[in-house]
């Protein structure tokens, strides 16, 4: 990453100020309803335009992160490609046959792909979905401090329930990728081995590999399936917008009618409680490409690690002819 990293705080940065210019376009609407709410003769055209500009620049800054984050994923996908060959060619003929050519195309191939849209589509994500929840509940707080308990409760609630549909979320990654490594590994063995298997073989042991190949995936499936069913379906119901904009409404319509809450900042609380919740979601499906960087990353360094081959001790020397000379064998 470190060739691209600037690039990648520039589209972070810029996708967190989108989020700033969301914000802003919610308040511009709440003073909007609150001029309204006046029946004030003039008509609040300052602050609709202001919701209008914001939102044009938040669209425009979340346009420009994206830009970024793929400028950056494609240069350092031509780096690491370019790398990966040059070290490849390095490598003695041995190594390269016990790692297998499906193996290093999945590594320069879908490895490099993994890392790429991860810094594609992760990075202004990963800003917007962690900027987003932290300048709303400022918002809320500043606003009404009941409010913003009551929002952040529901949300806490749902991050105990995706806490439990995630434990052990490492291990049974870990076990899901090595049970489709092998499926891949059984599939390649048994297609390139089709001529030999036709001949000699009446494919039962092949064909048997890669059918336990496929049992050994469906365990693991079933396993995290029943591990995480309740707790991740709890999760992403708790975590949608709808719940925490329930409460807020049934909170707020209560001290709304008691004389406790302002009706303009009623609608400024629902406006922003609902920019927190739905900045929720993300979050869930970035631990999963996080994940799978994770393991790309791992499998580029461990083919990057292999010694090559030392250089020529006289590169300038050329042979005389092709004569091979044998010494020493017995």
């Amino acid at each position: 990453m470190r060739p691209v990293r600037g690039r990648i705080r520039l589209a972070m940065g810029l996708a967190v100020a989108g989020v700033l210019c969301s914000l802003a376009s919610l308040g511009c609407l709440a003073l909007a309803m609150r001029d309204l709410l006046r029946a004030s003769a003039a008509y609040p055209w300052p602050a609709f335009l202001g919701a209008l500009a914001c939102t044009l620049l938040a669209c425009f800054l979340r346009l420009q992160a994206f830009n970024q984050s793929h400028y950056a994923a494609f240069r350092l996908e031509v780096i690491l490609r370019n790398d990966l060959v040059r070290h490849l060619s390095r490598l003695s003929f041995g190594e390269l046959q016990a790692l297998g050519s499906g193996p290093l195309a999945k590594v320069v191939q879908n490895d490099v792909q993994a890392l790429h849209v991860f810094v594609a589509d992760s990075t202004p994500l990963f800003a917007r979905a962690y900027a987003m929840p932290v300048f709303s509940a400022a918002l809320l707080f500043a606003l009404d401090w009941r409010m913003a308990l009551a929002a952040v409760g529901v949300l806490a609630v749902g991050a105990g329930g995706l806490s439990l549909a995630m434990r052990g979320r490492e291990t049974m990654t870990r076990r899901y990728h090595q049970a489709r490594e092998q499926v891949s590994a059984a599939v390649i063995e048994y297609v390139q081995a089709m001529p030999v298997v036709r001949t000699f073989d009446t494919g039962q042991t092949t064909f048997g590999r890669y059918h336990r190949a496929l049992e050994r995936y469906l365990v693991v499936l079933t396993d995290w399936y029943r591990g995480a069913s309740f707790s991740s379906r709890f999760a992403i119901a708790v975590l949608g917008p709808l719940p925490t904009l329930a409460a807020l409404l049934w909170l707020g319509a209560w001290w709304t009618a008691q004389g406790q809450l302002d009706f303009p900042v009623w609608l400024a609380l629902l406006l922003f409680g609902m920019g927190m919740a739905e900045a929720m979601f993300p979050m869930m499906s970035l631990a999963h490409m996080i994940d799978q960087a994770k393991l790309s990353v791992a499998r580029i360094q461990q083919v990057l690690a292999i010694t090559p081959l030392p250089p020529a001790r006289a590169p300038e020397r050329r042979p005389a002819d092709a004569t091979v000379r044998f010494g020493g064998v017995a």
